[in-house]
């Protein structure tokens, strides 16, 4: 009789004989499933929040409350301050033609505002909001020198606000140039809240 050894014992030895790297170890394995699970929610994060926003550099008012968004689609405007009763911003922040929007804070209710020097050099304010559209709460957005209604598409020139009222066009904010800030009064921003 042959002696033939065990079909069990020879699969045990051949599995006993075979190189560690043959299989992953447990640590790799952990590290890898941490790897895939943090590229996971990275990714999710950047869907989620859609991902870097080109904003314009718009100083925050030092000392103001957490801003709130009072109209959707946009990370919450810069809060600004008012110092007896009146809004002041450097006119030097708007030489370059970007509009800058800012948040005034009547109580708790947010009240957005934009502030932008057009093509003809006049600094002129307006509302995030217009008489038709306002109950979407979309507000506007600057290509070049129009100012477009996120809700409608219209596009309305820089060099036409505070001139042109009524409908569509961004609700005028009366403001005034004081040596070197563009000063607008609290009464005229709060006028405005009903458009939020």
């Amino acid at each position: 009789m042959t002696n033939r050894p065990n079909t069990r014992d020879a699969k045990r030895e051949r599995f006993a004989t075979s190189s560690p790297a043959a299989k992953p170890s447990t640590p790799r394995l952990f590290i890898l499933a941490a790897v895939a699970l943090a590229v996971i929610v990275l990714g999710a994060t950047v869907m989620l929040t859609g991902g870097p926003r080109n904003v314009p550099d718009t100083p925050t008012v030092v000392g103001a409350a957490a801003p709130i968004a009072a109209t959707m689609g946009h990370d919450p405007y810069p809060v600004v301050l008012a110092d007896n009763g009146s809004v002041r911003l450097p006119v030097s922040e708007f030489g370059d033609g970007i509009a800058r929007h800012y948040t005034y804070m009547h109580g708790d209710q947010p009240i957005e505002f934009f502030v932008v020097q057009s093509s003809d050099g006049v600094i002129r304010a307006a509302f995030n909001a217009c008489d038709d559209c306002y109950p979407a709460k979309r507000g506007y957005v600057q290509d070049g020198d129009d100012m477009i209604c996120i809700l409608c598409g219209r596009r309305f020139p820089t060099d036409q606000i505070n001139v042109e009222r009524g409908g569509c066009n961004p609700a005028p904010l009366r403001r005034a140039i004081v040596g070197d800030l563009v000063v607008i009064q609290v009464s005229d921003i709060v006028a405005g809240a009903d458009y939020f």
